[in-house]
């Protein structure tokens, strides 16, 4: 799960930075780091990916385990 979250966070990061080197330079990532929302936009990003990776861990361990255990019976 924490991997999980973190490659997206990391993906989140490498994609925002890409884009704004490509289109507005070197200046522009600079003022990047300044802006007020960039806070806010990655902490949102990561609850929604701590989310979907609590998720699919659920459906992943624990759902598998209780089909494994029904066929067990």
């Amino acid at each position: 799960m924490v991997a999980l979250t973190l490659a997206t966070l990391f993906g989140f990061g490498f994609m925002l930075g890409s884009f704004v080197f490509m289109t507005g330079g070197a200046q522009e990532a600079i003022n990047l780091e300044r802006s007020t929302w960039l806070p806010w936009v990655s902490q949102a990003v990561w609850l929604v990916a701590g989310l979907f990776a609590f998720r699919f861990s659920v459906r992943r361990f624990i759902e598998t385990n209780k089909s494994e255990q029904e066929n067990a019976k």
